[in-house]
């Protein structure tokens, strides 16, 4: 591997030292006619009466407006390298990237999109400048989240501003700074891949440990891409089985620009950002550092009673396993609490124009994070009728022998230590009940940390209508978890070295964009547990993927995209086929479709292949006393098979006028030989596997379950390829103006997602997964509705409202909520913004509430009647948050 990605970057040494020092073609007395159109991004749509600017360095030299067909033309221009700037109203400026035109062309075309002002809005046709800045469309359907929402509503991250996406389904706690996963169209999080900048980063590997959004940026970015479907993603050809996310840092711009912004919120939360972009002759930069910090919802010194059931749970030097009431554990198991929660992001980015037709670019991402468990996560909360109910009377007989040794029983009550001199006390089933529900958390200083740092490096060469690209990376990507308050005693760490090779050569001439290339990627997984002094397996994942795409625009009207990448998993000596393939049709200038087919395969992370047996910590284990059997742990199984995905999808848009749009997709996916997890029972594995400390996991079951449970009640999770997966769904939006500054927009989606052909030895053990029943935590139905208002004298607002049914993440009947902001411009680029997350404080709670969650349905092994049983647990939406900024702009 080594020596290949050595000869790859020898080539592209070499060929780019040739290409810059290749003579110029003899220049001709004509000049170059520029020929363009200009699209809506919110559905590949022409606009018309837009203004486009031409400009040489920072002057314009040229200015033009777009026809009918959004067509516009410049004549006669010299050799020489040009940017575009387009302004249309109710749009967002946008300018694109350089457009070279080379002595001796008689022609170049250019396609340009542009954003609408408001959000909300899917886009099925998406365009970008390429090597001859010809129509290049994604043949897959997209979305886009301008970064600036992030910041005007508040979110903290922006993995929370993309769960609110129809088919993005996010998954997390009540707590604000929490781990954050997304799941696209019902697909396991792990099966969709991270993009920064277009190249993918870690960690990749179906059924992995995944991406957490709770490190993902909310600075320095300019937007986010959502990309949906299976298939070769991006300018890299990088496979996936549901889709890409997308982060798009900064750029340089050709004029200077400076942006500060301070924000003050609820929960402690304060955010500074400093933003610098600009050009300084050949020089380009863009430098960015923000950070963010909240208190969280929680804080405090609250007493977990449930832990004092067993207070031994409340830290290393508590011994009493005895349900208690006794001051000292009292004081034990009242630690402090908060959701404390720091995020920081920095970019750096250079571009330098070598010579008109090279360009040479490098960035630097950083990325921080830290959570202090005891307010993030651990914040769950057996509820008063969870606790009757596994706790419904006393025992005729509770003998238990006290710290000092002496034996004691009581009758029709339990045995609950106290300060008294008999150092007990019989308590009956409604005081003990009474007593001891309520916070259960995982126990003191426990911490999380994460951070990403990625190295960035792209060279580009321009002859003539071809462009080379040689572009490479590095990025690593790590969590640090602390499971108790000595950091030695449960601290476990996991790591991924990812880089990447990619040498592409697009060909743009008349009707067609022609690209071919290889992309050449490799990861490093190591972990270990501190406190076992255990070391994880070094785990590789290498991959070659030799791709081809056209686009070839046949016409005004009609549009293909092809799109084939032989992907080579050198680990497991395997090779696929990913293609996709799109069709674009505009019969008018006010109707968009277009028809798309595409299928791609995902191997197992090889910790799931060869990775071992991991167990988790007893303190975050929270048990169940239902039929299913609980987790304590997770293995491998070396006869996983890959996946792969193949799916058709059917987008639809039409403009009513030019701020009334409608839009539709419907899509169909078959999954073949899904991963999918289940429990399988203790004695299943290897007696010298179990862990040393099972007896503190079947010690806090009993605690809650009774001593009906023991360890035939646990098990460790595994994976198995079963049958198939099927996902399907619809989604819809308009977009309506209600005179000049006031835009309405809504939306309805519905996903199914359900799994078929598991055979009968795995479900007896599952008893939730159920075949063609709908995935747990997809919800089937989502919606929206928003308003937007935008004026001339400055003012502007959004209010949005959410939609997300049943089964969601949360574990709750189907729910909604509002987010709202409102800024005005003051003075020239200082604008004022108030923001509130949650406006109605709709579902919101602090705590994850055991046994009031949703009854999880069963199939026909399963004997649980209610969700009690099942010890279900309840999340919610954090507590409003206020949210105000001010920002200045230079």
């Amino acid at each position: 591997m080594i020596t290949l990605l050595r000869r790859a970057l020898s080539g592209c040494a070499l060929f780019t030292l040739v290409a810059t020092l290749a003579p110029a073609p003899a220049f001709s007395a004509d000049g170059t006619q520029i020929v363009g159109r200009v699209l809506d991004a919110g559905g590949g749509l022409p606009i018309s009466g837009a203004t486009v600017s031409l400009e040489h360095g920072r002057t314009v030299v040229a200015t033009a407006q777009t026809d009918a067909t959004g067509q516009f033309v410049f004549n006669n221009e010299p050799p020489g390298v040009y940017n575009a700037t387009v302004r249309a109203d109710g749009y967002q400026q946008a300018e694109s990237s350089d457009i070279f035109v080379v002595a001796g062309e008689s022609q170049v075309t250019v396609s340009l999109v542009i954003s609408r002002l408001s959000t909300g809005l899917r886009t099925i046709g998406s365009v970008r400048v390429a090597a001859q800045t010809s129509l290049q469309t994604t043949a897959t359907f997209n979305q886009h989240i301008d970064a600036d929402v992030i910041q005007a509503q508040g979110y903290v991250r922006s993995g929370d501003a993309l769960g609110t996406l129809p088919f993005v389904n996010a998954s997390t706690s009540s707590s604000i700074g929490d781990d954050l996963s997304l799941s696209i169209r019902g697909y396991d999080p792990s099966e969709t891949a991270l993009l920064l900048d277009g190249h993918p980063v870690g960690p990749i590997g179906a059924f992995g440990r995944g991406y957490d959004y709770q490190i993902s940026p909310f600075w320095g970015l300019s937007g986010m891409d959502v990309v949906y479907g299976s298939g070769a993603t991006g300018l890299y050809g990088a496979p996936t089985i549901a889709g890409a996310v997308n982060f798009l840092t900064i750029t340089p711009t050709r004029t200077p620009q400076f942006t500060a912004e301070q924000g003050f919120g609820s929960f402690g939360k304060m955010l500074s950002g400093l933003q610098a972009t600009g050009s300084a002759g050949k020089l380009g930069y863009a430098i960015a550092y923000g950070t963010m910090g909240t208190s969280g919802e929680l804080t405090g010194n609250p007493t977990q009673t449930n832990l004092l059931s067993n207070p031994s749970q409340c830290g290393p030097t508590i011994t009493d396993s005895l349900p208690s009431i006794k001051a000292a554990d009292i004081a034990a198991c009242s630690y402090t609490v908060n959701g404390d929660y720091l995020l920081r992001n920095a970019v750096a980015k250079l571009g330098y124009q070598l010579t008109p037709s090279t360009n040479l670019q490098g960035t630097f991402y950083d990325a921080t994070m830290y959570a202090y468990s005891p307010g993030n996560g651990d914040t769950d909360y057996v509820s008063y009728p969870e606790q009757t109910f596994t706790h419904p009377s006393a025992p005729p007989t509770d003998t238990q022998k006290l710290p000092n040794g002496t034996q004691v029983s009581c009758n029709n009550a339990y045995v609950v230590l106290n300060d008294s001199p008999a150092g007990y006390q019989c308590m009956g089933i409604d005081q003990y009940n009474a007593t001891f529900y309520g916070p259960s958390g995982g126990g003191p200083g426990r911490y999380h940390d994460g951070r990403q740092q990625d190295y960035h490096l792209r060279a580009t060469q321009q002859l003539g209508p071809t462009q080379f690209v040689a572009d490479g990376y590095v990025d690593a990507y790590g969590f640090d978890n602390i499971k108790g308050a000595s950091p030695t005693a449960n601290h476990y760490t996991d790591l991924y070295y990812t880089h990447g090779l990619l040498l592409d050569d697009e060909y743009a001439k008349g009707r067609h964009d022609l690209t071919g290339g290889v992309f050449i990627e490799h990861q490093q997984h190591l972990s270990n547990n501190i406190g076992a002094g255990t070391v994880g397996p070094d785990l590789q994942l290498s991959f070659s993927n030799y791709f081809v795409r056209d686009t070839y625009t046949a016409n005004s009207k009609m549009q293909f995209f092809g799109d084939v990448t032989l992907q080579r998993d050198h680990d497991t000596a395997t090779t696929f086929v990913n293609p996709r393939a799109s069709a674009m049709f505009r019969p008018t200038t006010d109707d968009v479709l277009r028809l798309t087919a595409g299928r791609s395969s995902s191997v197992p992370d090889p910790s799931n292949l060869y990775g071992g047996l991991t167990f988790g910590s007893p303190a975050s284990y929270n048990p169940t006393c239902g039929s299913t059997l609980d987790s304590i742990g997770s293995g491998n199984n070396p006869e996983l098979q890959p996946e792969s995905a193949t799916d058709y999808e059917v987008a639809y848009g039409h403009r009513f006028s030019q701020r009334s749009v409608f839009q539709a997709d419907v899509y169909s996916s078959t999954e073949l030989n899904p991963l999918v997890q289940g429990t399988f029972p203790l004695s299943t594995i290897p007696q010298n596997q179990i862990p040393a400390n099972l007896s503190q996991f079947v010690a806090k079951l009993q605690a809650h379950c009774g001593t009906g449970f023991d360890a035939t009640h646990l098990g460790v999770s595994d994976l198995f390829n079963a049958g198939s997966g099927k996902y399907k769904g619809y989604e819809f939006d308009l977009s309506v103006p209600a005179g000049p500054y006031l835009t309405f927009n809504g939306g309805y989606a519905v996903q199914s997602a359900a799994y078929y052909g598991m055979s009968d030895n795995i479900l007896v053990n599952n008893t939730t997964l159920i075949n063609g029943g709908q995935i747990l935590s997809v919800p089937l139905q989502r919606g929206n509705l928003g308003v937007g208002y935008s004026d001339s004298n400055g003012w502007s607002g959004r209010l949005d409202g959410y939609y997300v049914g049943a089964p969601n993440s949360f574990n709750r009947p189907g729910y909604t909520y509002f987010n709202f902001n409102v800024a005005k411009t003051i003075l020239r680029g200082t604008t004022l913004n108030f923001g509130v997350l949650n406006l109605f404080n709709s579902n919101a709670q602090q705590y994850g509430l055991i046994g009031l969650g949703l009854f999880k349905p069963e199939n026909q092994f399963g004997t649980d009647t209610s969700a009690l049983q099942q010890g279900s647990e309840q999340y919610g939406l954090p507590l409003r948050q206020l949210w105000f900024t001010v920002t200045q702009k230079v």
